[in-house]
C-alpha cells in the first residue's frame, strides 16, 4: 500500500483546520468537522503541494475557487464565507493575520443586532504593543458606508476617537524636514486648522472656529496671524484684501490719531486766499490726495475720514471768524445810523 507523503498530510491537515473553521454548523461538537458535497468524495490530489477547493491546480496554499458572482459578494459566488455561532452583537467572523511570533492584526464582521438579514459593519485591528493579549480595534466601515478611525461615530464621514476630540491629519511622510501638515481639530465646539510647512514650527498658523453655545451657527472666525485674500491670491501687506464689492451694515476703524488739533491755539489755520491759490494751483485741497494719487495708492478711510474732518473742523474756524466780523460790521453799521 502507498502511504501518502508528508508534504500532503500536512496540506490535508492544514485543510480540515480551515474548513472545520469556516463551517456553519450550529451544535459545538459539528464545528470540527468535515462536511462535503452531498455524493461526491469530497478529497482529491491537487497538482502541486498547495491546498485548493474547486481546483486541483492551487496557486497558493490555500486556493479557493468557484461560480462567477455578481458585483457584490454573496454566499456560493466563490465566496470565502466566514460564520461564528454566536448571534449577538458585535459577532461576526474574523480573519488575523500573523508571523511565527503570533498574530498581529486582523479584520472582523460585526453584526449590529441577532435579527435575521441582519445589518453589519466591518472592523480592522491591530496589536498596540507585544505584550498585549488582545488586539485593538483601529478603523470601522459602518452599514451606513460611514469610516471611523480610531473611535466611535460621530455623525462624520470620517470621525476620530477621543475625548470629546475629532482629528482629520494629512502629512506627508515622504519628506522629514518639510512635512506639509495639514490638520483639522474639533473639539469643545471649536474647529482649528493647520496648514504649515514644516512640522509644528509655527503654532501661529491656525484657523479657529467657534461655535454658539448649543447651535451649529457660527461664531467667530479667527486667523491669529497672516493675511487673507478674497478673490486673489496676493492680499499683499493687509491683513484682508479684497478683489472686488464688499456690502456692509457699518464699518468700524479704529483710528490713530483725529482732528481735533484744528482747535489747538498753536493751530496755523491757513487764510482762504492761500486756499484758493493752492486749488488754483494743484486742483484739490491742500492736506487731501489728488485724484492720481488715489488712483495708484487708493484710499485710507481712517486717514481720510480724519483729513476730511480736519476740513470740516477748518471751515468751521473760518464760519466762526467771519460771523465776528459780521456781527462787527453790522454794529458799526447801526452806530453810524444813529449818528446821522
Amino acid at each position: 500500500m502507498k502511504y501518502p507523503s508528508t508534504v500532503f498530510l500536512h496540506r490535508f491537515l492544514l485543510l480540515l483546520s480551515v474548513l472545520g473553521y469556516l463551517s456553519s454548523a450550529r451544535l459545538a461538537s459539528a464545528q470540527t468537522t468535515l462536511y462535503v458535497p452531498s455524493g461526491t468524495s469530497g478529497i482529491g490530489s491537487s497538482s502541486n503541494t498547495n491546498v485548493g477547493i474547486g481546483t486541483p491546480g492551487p496557486s497558493s496554499q490555500l486556493h479557493l475557487f468557484g461560480a462567477a458572482g455578481a458585483s457584490a459578494p454573496a454566499v456560493g459566488a466563490g465566496a470565502l464565507y466566514l460564520q461564528d455561532s454566536g448571534g449577538a452583537v458585535n459577532n461576526g467572523g474574523s480573519l488575523l493575520f500573523g508571523a511565527f511570533q503570533g498574530y498581529w492584526a486582523g479584520i472582523k464582521g460585526l453584526i449590529n443586532n441577532g435579527s435575521t438579514n441582519t445589518t453589519g459593519d466591518l472592523a480592522f485591528y491591530t496589536r498596540n504593543a507585544a505584550s498585549d493579549t488582545t488586539l485593538t480595534e483601529r478603523m470601522r466601515i459602518r452599514q451606513s458606508g460611514n469610516v471611523e478611525v480610531g473611535g466611535s461615530l460621530q455623525a462624520l464621514t470620517l470621525v476620530g476617537r477621543g475625548s470629546g476630540q475629532i482629528q482629520v491629519q494629512l502629512i506627508n511622510d515622504g519628506d522629514t524636514i518639510d512635512q506639509r501638515i495639514s490638520e483639522l481639530i474639533q473639539w469643545n465646539g471649536q474647529l482649528t486648522g493647520r496648514f504649515v510647512n514644516s512640522a509644528y514650527t509655527a503654532a501661529d498658523n491656525w484657523l479657529l472656529v467657534t461655535r454658539n453655545t448649543g447651535s451649529y451657527s457660527v461664531k467667530n472666525v479667527v486667523f491669529p496671524s497672516g493675511n487673507v485674500g478674497i478673490g486673489t491670491t496676493d492680499p499683499g501687506s493687509y491683513k484682508l484684501g479684497v478683489n472686488g464689492n464688499i456690502h456692509a451694515r457699518g464699518v468700524v476703524v479704529n483710528q490713530t490719531g483725529w482732528s481735533d488739533y484744528v482747535f489747538e491755539e498753536c493751530y496755523q489755520l491757513s487764510a482762504l486766499s492761500d486756499v484758493a491759490q493752492f486749488i488754483k494751483e494743484k486742483k484739490h485741497l491742500p492736506g487731501i490726495p489728488s485724484a492720481a494719487e488715489i488712483a495708484q495708492d487708493g484710499v485710507n478711510l481712517g486717514d481720510m475720514q480724519a483729513r476730511l474732518l480736519a476740513k470740516v473742523e477748518e471751515l468751521t474756524l473760518h464760519l466762526i471768524r467771519l460771523d465776528k466780523e459780521n456781527v462787527a460790521l453790522r454794529h458799526e453799521v447801526e452806530l453810524l445810523k444813529k449818528g446821522r
